[in-house]
């Protein structure tokens, strides 16, 4: 032990092991200061995310009423908000101001609305100037400043629907690629399948009126009712997280004549069914779609100008039926309208509606780039 002493004393004795004592102090005191800094990090704590954020209330929420299920709303489309004061309260989750940090002045809610037999939870977030959650019909609203002359989104009642040719609209949701028809005046966005997954019959019923298994274009009885709710509930295009988002609404299953220059929807929506959460397009909403003046029955040539609904030239059913016979409904078959015998196996564009408590995440509604559900 004294020979490793004299040792030591020897190898920080003089000029050069004095240096070497300084060094190896320095360095002694360099490590304590990092071990010190790490275990101080384990104790402080952790910035998030906005959006990590936003996933915390969300799931803060769901934990929160899985014992408060008579709080949760029991009408469809009906909505209830939880506060984040409530679900920290609850200890669900941590305060905003550990999270983010006290230095952010943050409030925050979540809504939750029922569609059907699903519950849809949305985070809404507020720091003033650093970040506010967005929701979805909101940024498709500021992408699209309303227009009355070009390619765009118009003020048409209460609503706003996208005319021209030369539009963003494309909303990528359920894993398939859709076409924004209108911002209805809920914020809920009403969409339009871009390509067709499935065909049907619009009918395939005996008809008396014509002696023949032509069909009957009562839609309440049509075999297009069953396929639909089939779609709905059988297949797998959409899974519960999809059904969520899906809002029901009133079909417009109004018959109209070929003569019938009204575009309103007013002639559609004469009748309408019980709220539902898939349907077709209705003639109408072709009409609109198109910025030449010269359009005004759905059958002219003229609508196929200036209206990216023309672009699809795949044969589909449409909603309506015709109203001068019993047998015979509309269909968008080579970019126009024509009126075809309800027994006739077609294309089925799938229209929705998706609710107005959906948020911005990314996209500006090219094709290339979607927005996202």
């Amino acid at each position: 032990m004294k020979k490793l002493r004299n040792t030591f004393k020897n190898m920080f004795s003089g000029t050069t092991g004095r240096l070497m004592l300084y060094l190896v102090i320095f360095m002694v005191i360099v490590i304590f200061i990092f071990i010190f800094i790490g275990i101080a990090s384990l104790f402080k704590s952790r910035k998030y995310s906005y959006k990590e954020v936003e996933n915390k209330m969300v799931s803060a929420a769901k934990e929160y009423y899985k014992n408060r299920q008579e709080q949760l709303p029991s009408i469809d489309g009906m909505k209830v908000t939880v506060d984040v004061s409530s679900l920290v309260d609850a200890k669900n989750m941590k305060s905003l101001d550990k999270m983010l940090g006290s230095s952010l002045s943050c409030t925050g809610y979540v809504t939750v609305q029922k569609n059907r037999e699903y519950y849809l939870y949305t985070p809404h977030l507020d720091c003033g100037e650093k970040y506010q959650t967005v929701s979805l019909s909101e940024q498709i609203k500021n992408d699209n400043p309303i227009t009355t002359s070009s390619d765009g989104l118009y003020e048409i009642g209460e609503n706003l629907v996208f005319r021209g040719e030369k539009i963003n609209n494309y909303v990528s949701f359920a894993g398939k690629l859709w076409r924004i028809i209108r911002i209805n005046n809920d914020g809920s966005l009403r969409l339009l399948e871009d390509d067709i997954v499935y065909t049907g019959y619009w009918d395939d019923r005996y008809n008396i009126d014509r002696q023949d298994d032509t069909g009957i274009n009562d839609f309440e009885k049509s075999r297009l009712k069953d396929g639909l709710d089939n779609i709905y509930n059988n297949m797998d295009m959409f899974n519960d997280t999809t059904k969520a988002q899906i809002v029901s609404k009133n079909l417009c299953i109004g018959k109209r004549y070929l003569d019938e220059p009204d575009n309103s929807g007013s002639v559609e929506c004469s009748v309408v069914t019980e709220p539902r959460p898939i349907g077709l397009m209705q003639v109408n909403e072709y009409m609109v779609a198109s910025l030449d003046p010269n359009c005004k029955l759905a059958t002219d040539a003229s609508c196929t100008n200036y209206n990216y609904l023309a672009e699809y030239t795949k044969s589909t059913w449409s909603l309506n039926a015709d109203a001068s016979n019993t047998h015979r409904a509309y269909k968008f078959s080579g970019g126009e309208f024509i009126t075809s015998q309800a027994s006739n196996e077609s294309g089925l564009r799938l229209v929705i509606n998706l609710s107005d408590n959906i948020n911005y995440t990314k996209g500006t509604g090219t094709e290339e780039d979607p927005y996202v559900a």
